[in-house]
């Protein structure tokens, strides 16, 4: 069982998991309209999912393939928002993404107590 420390770990980082989510937001917009152009920007993508992942504590091991294929779809649907219309839109991306990361803590029994 984890100590109360690491259980609560992303709760300390919260800002710092914002933040990469954001990153992976834009860089997801990026990458899009890339291929949107034509190019091969499959070597542009950061894949700071796995960062976000384990700063969340969800340690990517225990993940099924159906998480990643949730958290790919709900950063993905991104791209077709205009995120830098406003800071607001791009807040409130990353706030979901980041209940949606939440949720699946807790379904791996990884509640907060």
């Amino acid at each position: 069982m984890k100590t109360p420390k690491n259980n609560f770990t992303f709760l300390l980082n919260k800002k710092l998991i914002l933040n990469l989510i954001k990153d992976d937001l834009k860089n997801t917009k990026l990458v899009s309209g890339l291929t949107e152009l034509g190019l091969d920007s499959g070597k542009y993508y950061l894949n700071l999912g796995e960062t976000i992942v384990s700063l969340m504590g969800l340690d990517d091991k225990q993940l099924d393939e159906k998480l990643w294929e949730s958290y790919s779809d709900c950063i993905s649907r991104v791209a077709d928002a205009d995120i830098f219309d406003s800071p607001e839109k791009l807040d409130f991306f990353a706030q979901a993404v980041y209940l949606h990361l939440l949720k699946a803590r807790v379904e791996l029994g990884r509640e907060v107590v």
